[in-house]
C-alpha cells in the first residue's frame, strides 16, 4: 500500500500559557463594582475598560506580550505586504476588558464575542471545582464536510479545560465557549478581553 501524508491545515488554534497572579491585581478586581448579568448567571464588572486602569497596567503589558506571541509567532501575522518598506504593519489592539465574578452555582452560557478577532481570558482567583472552560464546535464549523451533510466523526465536538490560577487562554473570537457551574463555596474571578486589528 502506498505511503501518504496528511497536512492538517488551519485548525482552530487555542493558545494556553500561565503566569503568576500579582496580589495587587487580585485585590483590585475584588474591590471594583459589579452588576448581575441579564441571564442572572454571574456578575460582570461595570467598567469594561479594566486593563487601561493604573492598577492593572503590568497585567495589560503581560497580556499584550502573549497576544503578540499568539498572533506573530504562531499565527505568523506579518502584515498585508502592500509596501515592502513596512514590516509588521499589522498590530492587534485591546478593544475592551472586563472582569467576571462567578459566585457558587453561577456559570456562563455558550457564547462567542462579536465585533472582535482575538478574545481571551486570564484566571485571577480560581477555587477548586469553580468551573471548567468549555470550547464547543458548532454545526456551522466546516472542516472537511459541509454542514449540509451531517457526517458524524469520532472527534469530540466539545473540549473541556480544567483551568487554574494564572492561566491565560487566547482564541479566535468566533469560537463558541462557556464556563461550567461553579461547584465550590467561593467566588471565582477571571478577566476577559477582546482585541481587533489595525494596520
Amino acid at each position: 500500500m502506498a505511503e501518504f501524508k496528511i497536512h492538517n491545515l488551519w485548525p482552530i488554534p487555542v493558545y494556553e500559557n500561565n503566569f503568576s497572579v500579582d496580589k495587587k491585581w487580585c485585590d483590585y478586581v475584588k474591590s471594583i463594582p459589579y452588576e448581575r448579568t441579564p441571564a442572572q448567571n454571574g456578575d460582570i464588572s461595570i467598567d469594561r475598560n479594566l486593563l487601561n486602569k493604573h492598577n492593572l497596567n503590568t497585567l495589560k503589558e503581560k497580556i499584550n506580550f502573549h497576544v503578540d506571541l499568539y498572533t506573530k509567532k504562531y499565527l505568523n501575522v506579518k502584515g498585508f505586504n502592500v509596501r515592502p518598506d513596512l514590516k509588521d504593519n499589522v498590530n492587534f489592539y485591546l478593544q475592551e476588558s472586563w472582569c467576571v465574578k462567578h459566585k457558587p452555582h453561577d456559570y456562563s452560557h455558550t457564547h462567542y464575542h462579536k465585533g472582535s478577532l482575538i478574545s481571551g481570558v486570564y484566571y485571577i482567583d480560581v477555587p477548586k471545582n469553580s468551573g471548567d472552560l468549555v470550547f464547543q464546535k458548532t454545526g456551522s464549523y466546516v472542516n472537511i464536510f459541509p454542514s449540509a451533510i451531517n457526517i458524524e466523526c469520532n472527534d469530540d465536538d466539545v473540549k473541556v479545560i480544567n483551568v487554574k490560577e494564572g492561566d491565560i487562554y487566547l482564541f479566535p473570537s468566533h469560537l463558541m465557549h462557556k464556563v461550567n457551574k461553579n461547584l465550590s463555596n467561593n467566588d471565582r474571578y477571571c478577566l476577559s478581553f477582546d482585541y481587533f486589528v489595525k494596520g
